[in-house]
C-alpha cells in the first residue's frame, strides 16, 4: 500500500511571507510581464474593485489624476499620526503649570485651531476634569 506524502516546506501564502520575499516574488511577475506602468496600475484598481476593496481602489484613481497627487497623498499619510491631542487632564495639568487664565487658554487652541491643529480640549472639558479630580481628592481626605 503506497501512502502520498508531500515533501518539502508546506505553502504559505502570499501575505504570510516576509516583505523581502513579497518583493522578490513581485520583481519576478514585474520583469518577466511585458506591461506598462499604467497597465500595472490599471490592472491592480480593478482586481481592488473585483475584490471589493473599493476605498483602495479609489485611492489609485485619485493617484493618478495628477502628477503631484502621489506626494500629496503620501505626505498627508506619514503625518497623519501627528499631532497627539492633549487628553482633558494633560490641559488641566498645561494651564496649571503655565497659570494660564481661561482667555490665554482659549486664545491659544483658537491659534491652534487655524493651523488646522486640534489639540486643545474644550475649556468646559476641562473644568469637567477638574471638577473631577477634586472631587476625588476630598474623597481620599474624608
Amino acid at each position: 500500500m503506497l501512502t502520498s506524502s508531500v515533501s518539502g516546506r508546506p505553502n504559505i501564502t502570499f501575505e504570510a511571507y516576509s516583505q523581502r520575499t513579497q518583493r522578490q516574488k513581485i520583481k519576478a511577475a514585474i520583469t518577466n510581464s511585458n506591461m506598462t506602468s499604467l497597465q500595472i496600475i490599471h490592472a491592480a484598481k480593478k482586481k481592488l474593485y473585483l475584490s471589493g476593496q473599493r476605498s483602495a481602489a479609489q485611492l489609485f484613481e485619485e493617484i493618478q489624476s495628477t502628477p503631484n497627487r502621489a506626494k500629496t497623498i503620501k505626505t498627508s499619510y506619514n503625518y497623519s499620526k501627528y499631532p497627539i491631542p492633549y487628553t482633558e487632564d494633560e490641559a488641566l495639568a498645561f494651564v496649571i503649570d503655565n497659570k494660564l487664565t481661561k482667555q490665554q487658554y482659549l486664545n491659544i487652541r483658537l491659534g491652534s485651531k487655524k493651523k488646522n491643529c486640534d489639540i486643545y480640549p474644550s475649556y468646559e472639558k476641562i473644568k469637567l476634569s477638574k471638577q473631577i479630580s477634586l472631587q476625588f481628592r476630598y474623597n481620599i481626605i474624608i
